[in-house]
């Protein structure tokens, strides 16, 4: 699965945001034949990848395996010298990331594609 999200990425080139890679996603599945999805995210993450997957009409597999998908990554979820500055710690996430998930979805859809736009351009500069 993780070649496919690979591939999925590459066709797209800065910011990409979670929904526009469950968007891609779903192309994938549609040609694929797949409904249900096993979500392997980071935890601060999960949650909205797995509503942007159901509202786009994937059923999300449920695996006993969550330990195994929780291995926290060498040196941590965030990254300081990351690009995108709202990963680059905790309190940047959280602050932008509580907003997001308290939106309805057809408000959060349209800011995310407006904020994508923003963000693409603000990455291409730094």
């Amino acid at each position: 699965m993780d070649l496919m999200v690979k591939s999925i990425l590459a066709k797209e080139n800065g910011y990409l945001s979670v929904l526009g890679i469950c968007e891609q996603l779903k192309e994938l599945a549609i040609q694929k034949g797949w409904r249900v999805v096993l979500v392997k995210a980071p935890p601060m993450l999960r949650w909205r990848c797995k509503r942007d997957l159901k509202k786009l009409g994937f059923e999300i597999f449920k695996s006993s395996l969550r330990a195994m998908m929780e291995t926290k990554p060498k040196g941590g979820w965030y990254n300081p010298d990351d690009p995108q500055l709202w990963v680059r710690g905790p309190w940047i996430w959280w602050a932008q990331e509580l907003p997001l998930r308290m939106l309805p979805w057809p408000a959060y859809k349209w800011m995310v594609k407006k904020l994508g736009a923003a963000r693409q351009a603000s990455t291409r500069k730094a």
